[in-house]
């Protein structure tokens, strides 16, 4: 189990971006919504 997610979290910080430049807290929490949304979209078609 902990492999398993070890692997996880590894996948997720190559994929995740290094700087989310954003003005608002709300512009920030909207690509931050839609990255997590396209993350499992992906893993989900994977």
């Amino acid at each position: 189990m902990k492999k398993r997610v070890e692997t996880t979290n590894i996948d997720n910080k190559k994929i995740f971006p290094r700087t989310i430049q954003a003005v608002t807290l709300e512009g920030y929490l909207i690509k931050l919504t839609l990255f997590v949304f396209g993350l499992q979209l992906n893993k989900s078609i994977n």
